[in-house]
């Protein structure tokens, strides 16, 4: 499992890298860092999954997909943090 602080870099890292924005606010929702739409939620979910830069196995752990599959632009930053915290292995 990672720490609140690796989740939250994670998260961050890939919102970023899909919506370019410069601050994520993680009371907000994903629309509100300008990924509004299924497409870009599920470059978001790719990015953390597979990416060995800036998701998950950057951390040296793994995420099953089917665990962010419930993942919308209405998601709350918090709770996909919270969501990639607790499921990764």
């Amino acid at each position: 499992m990672l720490t609140d602080e690796q989740a939250g870099d994670v998260v961050t890292k890939c919102i970023r890298a899909v919506s370019h924005v410069g601050m994520v606010d993680g009371t907000g929702s994903l629309d509100d860092a300008e990924i509004v739409d299924q497409t870009r939620v599920n470059n978001v979910v790719d990015l953390i999954v597979n990416n060995d830069q800036i998701g998950v196995p950057s951390k040296g752990q793994a995420i099953d997909a089917s665990s962010l599959a419930g993942v919308s632009p209405d998601t709350i930053v918090a709770d996909l943090i919270n969501t990639v915290r607790d499921k990764s292995a």
